[in-house]
């Protein structure tokens, strides 16, 4: 942890209850964190939104150039016999303390590097809501259901977007962040099943071969 003492006492943490992180529902995401700032904080996000919600994306474009990225996005819970393991967790906390940092130096650094490590630790943190990115088989390559994360990530979302409600969204502080996002790792990946179960018979139900 960081020794020096931040203006702010602890740096708060959007708990967001969603399902599908595809590029639009990340900008979405990040709008409605935005909008649910405590007030400490309220105006230098308000004053970045719009660079917040753009950068919403970067982790996921760095995929295709960085190859150390792509293992910052998923943490296996369940190994399906294969050596894979993953580092959501270390990302969320890496990021967290790195956010702290720069906040506790906000006079002295680029607001806009504060803004890109808040992208990254919102977009972080919503894969750790979503069962398919805890586990190996997170494209249903292991069940014959290759295809299943655009699926839930994309298009579920967008087909479904209209349908919902915009709902306020209210900032608690986190004081722990290891046992948060093992916390919210834990209960996505509790829901894998229910996903792959879910998306087969959807398909059953339409006739398609399973």
């Amino acid at each position: 942890m960081w020794q020096k003492k931040s203006k702010l006492k602890h740096l708060p943490v959007l708990i967001i209850i969603c399902c599908g992180w595809g590029f639009t529902a990340n900008k979405d995401l990040h709008a409605v964190a935005c909008a649910g700032m405590p007030d400490e904080v309220w105006a230098f996000f308000k004053k970045h939104q719009n660079s917040l919600i753009e950068l919403s994306e970067s982790a996921d474009r760095r995929k295709h150039t960085d190859s150390t990225e792509e293992v910052k996005h998923y943490l296996d819970s369940a190994h399906y016999e294969v050596n894979v393991s993953g580092e959501l967790s270390e990302a969320i906390r890496l990021n967290f303390n790195l956010l702290s940092y720069l906040f506790s130096k906000i006079d002295s650094v680029d607001q806009m590097s504060i803004i890109r490590v808040a992208a990254d630790l919102g977009h972080y943190i919503g894969d750790a809501h979503v069962p398919l990115h805890t586990t190996a088989n997170y494209n249903g390559q292991y069940s014959n259901q290759l295809g299943i994360l655009a699926l839930w990530e994309t298009y579920v979302y967008e087909l479904t977007k209209s349908d919902r409600e915009i709902r306020k969204v209210n900032a608690h502080y986190i004081y722990d962040i290891d046992m948060y996002s093992d916390s919210i790792i834990s209960i996505s990946h509790s829901l894998v099943d229910e996903v792959l179960l879910m998306e087969r018979t959807v398909r059953l139900r339409d006739g398609a071969p399973v």
